[in-house]
């Protein structure tokens, strides 16, 4: 229960510290001298990380041809120079902010940024922070990608990265087709998280795991292909739902706290743990105020 305790105590923290505000903000970064202003595009063979800050509206990276990474907004008709996107290649490291760095008043401007990333992209680490905008990806592949979301909702409908960290306050995040990484995080805080994995990746090595956690948010994950060598699942005033293939073997251990357990494999149990077959992948399982179950996918 040590998990679900901090859990609660980071996002109150978030609450308590965290109060972002759109309007009359300080919208500071380095070199903000060295950036440039509007619609770009940069060399896909020099390009191999990409960090992207967002204020209100919406990001959306998909896959495109060609030979370079291409970045563009609308909405920007009207606006200032300072307020249109601004970008900077900082070595082998795209980075893309939402305007010039400075202290702005951003309650009466939204924007959709559109990033275009071609198949002849290596990336190693595709980075997203947003407030009030939502993520949508289309299809990206890369060794890492991490987004980060205040008041908004990230979505991904084709992903091959080697690991994920996904965290939303007050947004759901949604992986209904997702080529399993080695490393998975999702957290949220008042958003559900809904993920499937449909078949286990060749490209990357074979142990996975996952941690996953919400407050005030349910949790379905589904793994279609394969079974996961271990995972923690955690959550507070929400369910847990769980699928497996039907010929998994697994140990799970359940903590919870005015919540109910139940699982479709035939399972012995020895104290908090309920063992599937040889028991050999590893799931912990903590909830306060939700129900846990373990279905076949």
């Amino acid at each position: 229960m040590k998990k679900i305790l901090a859990l609660v105590l980071v996002f109150a923290l978030v609450l308590s510290v965290g109060c972002i505000r759109i309007g009359d903000t300080s919208y500071l970064y380095r070199n903000a001298e060295k950036y440039s202003v509007g619609d770009s595009f940069a060399s896909s063979e020099e390009i191999e990380n990409i960090e992207i800050s967002w204020v209100s509206g919406k990001v959306t990276v998909q896959r495109s041809e060609g030979n370079a990474i291409e970045f563009s907004e609308k909405g920007r008709f009207g606006l200032t120079e300072g307020l249109r996107l601004h970008y900077f290649i900082e070595g082998n490291t795209l980075l893309i902010k939402f305007a010039e760095s400075g202290r702005w008043d951003f309650r009466k401007i939204s924007k959709d940024l559109t990033v275009s990333i071609p198949d002849s992209a290596q990336l190693k680490d595709l980075c997203i922070e947003t407030i009030s905008a939502d993520v949508e990806i289309e299809e990206a592949v890369g060794s890492k990608l991490t987004i980060s979301s205040v008041s908004g909702d990230i979505e991904a409908e084709k992903l091959l990265f080697h690991a994920l960290s996904l965290t939303s306050v007050s947004g759901d995040i949604d992986l209904p087709m997702l080529a399993d990484p080695s490393e998975m995080e999702l957290s949220t805080l008042s958003g559900d998280i809904t993920a499937k994995m449909l078949s286990a990746s060749t490209s990357f090595v074979h142990e996975r795991s996952f941690d996953v956690s919400t407050t005030s948010g349910n949790i379905k994950l589904d793994f279609a292909g394969f079974t996961p060598e271990e995972g923690e699942i955690s959550s507070v005033s929400g369910k847990i739902l769980l699928k497996l293939p039907k010929d998994s073997n697994f140990t799970a251990e359940v903590e919870t706290v005015s919540g109910d357990f139940d699982c479709a494999f035939k399972t012995v149990k020895a104290d908090d743990q309920y063992i599937a077959g040889d028991g050999s992948c590893e799931y912990n399982f903590e909830t306060v105020s939700g129900d846990i179950e373990i279905k076949k996918s």
